[in-house]
């Protein structure tokens, strides 16, 4: 396992799996190393819940539907369970891991596009509007900047701040309520972190154009409008290989 809870080598085996839709669901074993006072889930009830947080999505996020279905034609999707993932000393009060996508996790023979999706112990235990809510983040939003090959070439807040934007056109459309404090705390780190440098240019091309942060339901289609020129102008002069 890697520090944050996350295998190095993934060989699946005859792990539990189910494959659902076009997607394959795999539960991974815990590892001796875990702590002991993590939360279990058994395999076959976490492939359950799993299955059924993708099936609310697709069902009630267009969106999410619309953009997975542009990533399965592109290759595989696995959405991995692992007891171990993350570590509790990887927790921040300002940057919870939930789940990660990592092509590196199932490498394709043939050399082609794989989306691997890894969730643990803490996400497992949500309710399934919410589960589908940060499959969203990590299928909608980071899976299309992988079917892009935009992961490896893209700053580290930019790429947050757009999964985080596609993420809450998401929300919109799973209706979830706006007040809880995981909602609150996501759209404080999307704003006052993820998205400063974006935020900033903003600022500086169309103070106007802040208005569309002001509310409740922000019109994502139109942000992301503003992001891409953002993205297109902050990243054609500088050096793919530097990350922030």
């Amino acid at each position: 396992m890697g520090q944050d809870g996350s295998p190095k080598v993934l060989d699946l085996g005859q792990l539990p799996k189910r494959i659902h839709q076009g997607i394959t669901v795999v539960a991974l074993p815990a590892s001796p190393n875990d702590p002991a006072d993590l939360p279990r889930t058994d395999s076959l009830e976490a492939i359950d819940k799993i299955v059924k947080g993708y099936d609310y999505l697709l069902a009630h996020s267009p969106h999410a539907a619309d953009t997975i279905a542009r990533i399965k034609a592109s290759g595989p999707i696995w959405i991995l369970y692992s007891p171990g993932f993350p570590r509790p000393n990887t927790h921040h009060d300002d940057a919870t891991t939930f789940a990660t996508l990592n092509p590196a996790l199932v490498v394709r023979k043939d050399g082609g596009k794989s989306f691997p999706v890894l969730l643990g112990y803490h996400l497992i235990q949500w309710p399934t509007a919410e589960l589908a809510w940060i499959l969203g983040h990590e299928l909608v939003g980071h899976g299309l900047q992988h079917l892009q090959d935009r992961l490896a070439k893209t700053r580290l807040h930019d790429l947050e701040c757009e999964a985080f934007l596609h993420q809450e056109r998401v929300s919109q459309e799973l209706g979830l309520w706006k007040n809880g404090e995981v909602m609150v705390k996501v759209r404080r780190q999307m704003e006052e972190k993820w998205c400063l440098p974006f935020r900033h240019y903003m600022i500086k091309n169309d103070k106007n154009s802040m208005k569309l942060w002001d509310v409740r339901e922000m019109n994502i289609p139109e942000l992301l409008k503003i992001f891409n020129k953002y993205f297109f102008l902050s990243h054609q002069t500088r050096d793919p290989r530097q990350q922030t």
